[in-house]
């Protein structure tokens, strides 16, 4: 018999608008907390949720939700974790601009946001309080935290999670935000060391941008980025490229990204696909079209050319090596 266990099943849970569940990957992974509202939780109850999933998958027994997931790994006799180490903050869906890609579209309607308000979902605050106090989330200077949403420049309560992540040794925090305004909670952050930036700018000119996130902010997104890098220049800025049919995937908006990341002395970027091809619907087979593998040539021609770190994330780089994702034909 096979044993298997999963990383993110171990150590992650994630806070999204609608649910609270084990992971944030293309699988749902357990959903611990199916449309959730703000009730009050149970954790023993859930604490046992995920450790039947992981004892379940140490005896060959796969949940459903995990089938087919590439975070899903052989294993012999292991871990059985009580404790998260990986928070991922998510639970609000508002947004100072509307790109066409998000996943979360179909919860805000699309609409654009410019004044702070809290999440229209429920209180993360009773959470957090709850994980600390059952020790759920590691407290000893390990745990990753990922804010996620939206963007945190309109979430109101922002700086006051922060503040109860830090006052309990959080480790290292990602604030992942469109840059459209400057944050100084991040670039204080930043100096610390203990977090990073990770941006969408998808692109290298105004016009395109605009197509993209529906908003003309593209000289207000590269100004702020240009400014982390001045305030924080040895901290982590990652700066994602989602390729999306018909709009960005051509070799002159990729190259015009790249002049821009080299200008800005960027130290990482990534190449990704529209998630609504290779993530949002599983049971639809998408196809890599053969062009998107020249565009990841360029970028890693460029990125090797002038000293910037090229990412793929775990999920892109094994849909590229499949060639596809979704159903089979």
């Amino acid at each position: 018999m096979t044993q298997y266990t999963c990383e993110l099943l171990q150590n992650e849970i994630t806070c999204f608008q609608n649910q609270i569940q084990s992971c944030c990957s293309s699988q749902l992974g357990p959903v611990y907390l199916p449309d959730y509202k703000g009730e009050p939780i149970d954790w023993d109850k859930l604490v046992k949720m995920k450790e039947d999933a992981l004892i379940g998958m140490k005896n060959g027994d796969i949940p459903e939700n995990c089938k087919g997931c590439f975070n899903l790994k052989p294993c012999e006799n292991p871990p059985v974790k009580k404790e998260f180490s990986r928070l991922i903050i998510s639970h609000w869906v508002h947004c100072n601009c509307s790109c066409v890609y998000c996943a979360r579209n179909e919860f805000s309607n699309s609409l654009v946001t410019r004044v702070p308000k809290n999440s229209d979902f429920y209180d993360l605050f009773p959470i957090l309080k709850g994980l600390y106090e059952n020790n759920l989330l590691a407290q000893d200077g390990s745990l990753f935290v990922d804010f996620q949403g939206g963007d945190i420049a309109v979430l109101e309560e922002f700086e006051d999670i922060v503040k109860i992540l830090q006052a309990h040794n959080a480790g290292y925090i990602r604030f992942t935000t469109n840059n459209i305004i400057y944050q100084p909670l991040i670039e204080k952050i930043l100096k610390q060391n203990k977090g990073e930036l990770m941006t969408s700018l998808d692109c290298g000119c105004a016009e395109t941008y605009k197509k993209l996130k529906r908003v003309d902010k593209f000289e207000d997104a590269v100004k702020n980025l240009e400014k982390y890098r001045k305030a924080a220049p040895d901290a982590f800025v990652f700066v994602k490229y989602i390729t999306v049919k018909g709009i960005n995937d051509n070799a002159s908006e990729v190259n015009k990204f790249l002049d821009l990341m080299t200008k800005l002395k960027v130290p990482a970027v990534s190449f990704e696909i529209d998630y609504r091809d290779i993530m949002m619907n599983p049971n639809k087979r998408f196809d890599i079209p053969a062009h998107y593998y020249e565009l990841l040539e360029i970028f890693k021609k460029r990125c090797a050319e002038n000293n910037i770190k090229l990412t793929l994330f775990t999920h892109t780089e094994n849909v590229l090596k499949q060639g596809y994702f979704g159903e089979n034909k």
